[in-house]
């Protein structure tokens, strides 16, 4: 008698289940910049003297700040307002896995 294969249907259906499931993965990183441009979806601001506080997590920063607000000459966190300042999380020479925020990683190494 001859075998059967016990998954005909996967070697048929199986590349273009995993393209669809793939699809969404692969649009996540862009739509996440395009949020993120368009200021749907806010990227964390910090008060002065903060690292990466909890609430960043959900951000949609692509890095978690490596320096804390306000310590890099040029950020000036007594200006214009106390609470919030435009800071540098990480220069590009730091730029790399390790310093990936949480829903960068969601959607960049997903992607990858």
């Amino acid at each position: 008698m001859k075998e059967r294969d016990p998954l005909p249907k996967w070697n048929y259906y199986g590349p273009t289940i995993l393209v669809w499931i793939a699809l969404p993965l692969i649009c996540a990183d862009p739509l996440r910049h395009v949020l993120s441009d368009q200021n749907v979806w806010k990227s964390c601001q910090r008060k002065c003297g903060e690292l990466w506080p909890v609430r960043c997590n959900w951000s949609s920063n692509e890095y978690k700040c490596a320096h804390i607000c306000g310590s890099i000459p040029g950020q000036n966190c007594t200006t214009l307002d106390p609470n919030y300042v435009e800071c540098t999380c990480v220069h590009d020479s730091e730029e790399n896995i390790h310093h990936l925020a949480p829903m960068s990683i969601l959607f960049t190494v997903d992607a990858g």
